[in-house]
């Protein structure tokens, strides 16, 4: 089942994380879940390019967490997850995985899952557009300060503006709900 919850910040505010997106030089290929394939698809003709990502938190299997110098980053995705989580009534997280995403018209992700189903993924909107998530064979277009929140294991993938805009920032934080612990 798919929580969307509106207006989480501003479109100014929306606008400030885009130009801090824009000054980030990290930006790598969205790789699915890193499966040599997945890598050659990006030279292959045939193969919807998957756009850009840049991982800014990353922990997993209690390993030491990776956080790069995108702090502020990092802080507006907590401020997200937080009024987001705290509306659908997830009182407790723990999060595992910050990810930006970046889109161009035509480009589709590979279909994925983020986590197992103790985990919960968070797909926010930094502006209006007709690109989105599609979910288990289902779009749901971008709209501006929204997130939608669905279990980590629903297969899932980013797709691009089809007309409009010609681009698409998309914030994305998996998180293992721990509530009922």
């Amino acid at each position: 089942m798919v929580k969307i919850v509106t207006d989480i910040l501003p479109k100014e505010t929306n606008l400030k994380i885009i130009q801090n997106l824009l000054r980030v030089n990290k930006w790598g290929f969205e790789c699915g879940n890193g499966d040599m394939q997945n890598y050659r698809n990006i030279l292959d003709d045939n193969v919807t390019h998957a756009g850009l990502n840049y991982c800014s938190y990353y922990v997993y299997d209690n390993a030491i967490p990776h956080i790069t110098e995108e702090s502020e980053l990092n802080t507006y995705a907590d401020i997200v997850s937080s009024i987001a989580f705290s509306k659908i009534g997830i009182s407790k997280w723990v999060v595992k995985k910050i990810n930006w995403n970046y889109y161009i018209k035509g480009c589709k992700a590979q279909i994925h899952e983020d986590a197992n189903n103790k985990h919960v993924s968070l797909l926010y909107s930094l502006f209006d557009g007709d690109g989105g998530i599609e979910i288990e064979n289902k779009l749901y277009p971008d709209k501006c300060g929204e997130a939608k929140i669905f279990p980590s294991n629903k297969l899932h993938r980013g797709v691009g503006p089809i007309t409009n805009p010609k681009f698409r920032f998309s914030l994305n934080v998996v998180a293992e709900d721990i509530s009922n612990n």
